[in-house]
């Protein structure tokens, strides 16, 4: 289950992960497994944080973890470990922009981030610190640079099919767009972000969303859909056009065959 749980965690699944994440807490007994009941709180206070739940709720949950962690033998041994993943959770935090201003100087933690990252080819802490990086240029005014960072990153996520990242990259993009008052181009990042939040559980940026798209007027948005609306028909088509192709392939192959039988019979 942990490992269902992580899966869900990292495509930002974080509903799913949530009610795992529960169950886990429930048969890992306190004084059965003492540091696995520990290690479920501070997951479900992760993901409650990342469902833009009650700060306070998360808090009592990590409070009580650390009161089992501090009596647990095990933390002592994973400060003799050093261990690489606490190292990747922390500098994900200290170079995540999301948590000070894109413009401060803690921006050099996300440069340490993304050396980390790549030093242990952790891909997704690669693609994060990228996004982040596009926030610092974006907040210094470079949005050419900004933009490339997004794309690269979006490619990446794609990839891993992480929904939230996702969806942040195309609302950046989105507003870049806009500031070069291409509202059509503007409107297709939104439109496509946010579905990805809403299966990430992001009822805040699902609200950002709609008053962006509300900004750009409906007849850009309206336009947007139909020309939506035209694509996923174009490759409707094509799919059938291809579907028939290969069948009339696979006729002349089995004519081809009949033919071959046909000489052998003759013979």
């Amino acid at each position: 289950m942990t490992h269902q749980a992580e899966i869900h965690l990292v495509k930002s699944e974080y509903h799913e992960a949530y009610k795992i994440q529960t169950q886990i807490l429930q048969e890992c007994l306190l004084h059965m497994d003492p540091y696995a009941h520990g290690l479920a709180l501070l997951n479900l206070a992760q993901l409650s944080l990342s469902m833009n739940a009650r700060k306070n709720a998360a808090q009592q949950e990590i409070e009580r973890a650390m009161k089992i962690f501090l009596a647990s033998e095990r933390i002592v041994e994973i400060a003799i470990l050093n261990d690489s993943d606490i190292k990747s959770y922390c500098l994900e935090r200290l170079g995540n922009t999301g948590h000070w201003s894109a413009s401060s100087q803690m921006s050099s933690w996300t440069t340490v981030y993304l050396a980390h990252s790549i030093k242990l080819k952790e891909k997704l802490g690669i693609n994060k610190a990228l996004q982040f990086l596009g926030d610092i240029f974006l907040a210094q005014a470079d949005e050419d640079t900004a933009a490339s960072l997004f794309i690269v990153a979006l490619e990446g996520y794609t990839y891993m099919d992480v929904h939230c990242s996702r969806a942040e990259c195309m609302l950046r993009l989105g507003d870049v767009a806009r500031e070069h008052d291409d509202l059509h181009k503007a409107a297709e990042f939104w439109d496509a972000a946010r579905p990805l939040f809403e299966r990430s559980s992001q009822t805040k940026q699902m609200q950002d969303i709609d008053e962006r798209l509300a900004s750009v007027g409906e007849d850009v948005l309206f336009q947007h859909r139909m020309n939506l609306a035209c694509l996923m028909e174009i490759n409707a088509l094509t799919r059938i056009v291809e579907e028939a192709e290969d069948s009339l392939s696979d006729i002349e192959d089995l004519q081809q065959d009949l033919g071959g039988v046909q000489s052998l019979v003759t013979v």
